[in-house]
């Protein structure tokens, strides 16, 4: 990989990218897949920062992020085992082609997965993108032998929800936030058993038969 890597060197980078590439997880649903953010995806998505920063990402901020995302993912656990973060990009099914990306971490030691955060490119924002990588994000962190049993989400303050949505179980104010771009916001959590009882409703049977494919 050239390009930003090459501005940014820094010892162990190529160590780095290999060990990322020896624990590729991909995510596939009906419309979109998830799986390790690259430098490409860096390229193609940094202008969904744009709504969240000051100024525009130059090619040493862009540089700088890519050493973080593949320092984090090369540690990724499939076990779940290891405290570690994950930036997974978001991709469309068909084409491949990345809209955004969301980052989840791992907290063992509580038996958590935090969701810290998810961005979508300004076109892709309303046509059920982010509720169908809700819904698999959700069936991987409480895959069959998963040690998760909660995971967090931060949210609005007082945005409505969908009745019946996977969002409105999030009833918990577990920590609240003001932030300077977001407005008022708090942490959010639900358990396995939340989970497993929702997704097994019989209102929910689209859903849980949606494709769900995790190599």
């Amino acid at each position: 990989m050239g390009g930003l890597l090459n501005r940014a060197s820094r010892p162990g980078t190529e160590r780095l990218i290999q060990r990322l590439r020896t624990y590729l997880m991909r995510i596939t649903g009906d419309t979109i897949l998830l799986e390790p953010m690259t430098e490409q995806d860096i390229e193609a998505v940094h202008t969904v920062w744009l709504d969240y920063r000051y100024t525009q990402h130059s090619d040493s901020s862009k540089a700088r992020f890519l050493y973080v995302v593949n320092d984090n993912n090369s540690r990724y656990d499939p076990t779940f085992q290891t405290k570690n973060t994950v930036y997974l990009a978001i991709r469309l099914k068909d084409s491949e082609i990345p809209i955004g990306y969301t980052v989840w971490k791992i907290v063992p030691q509580y038996a958590r997965i935090v969701f810290k955060f998810t961005i979508l490119l300004q076109e892709y924002r309303e046509h059920g993108i982010y509720s169908e990588m809700n819904i698999l994000r959700h069936k991987f962190a409480y895959q069959s032998g998963s040690p998760i049993n909660e995971s967090w989400v931060r949210l609005v303050k007082n945005k409505p929800r969908q009745e019946q949505s996977l969002a409105s179980l999030y009833t918990s104010v577990d920590e609240e936030l003001d932030l300077v771009i977001h407005g008022k916001m708090h942490w959010s959590h639900i358990s396995r058993d939340d989970w497993e009882a929702w997704i097994n409703h019989e209102n929910q049977a689209a859903k849980r038969n949606a494709a769900f494919i995790l190599e």
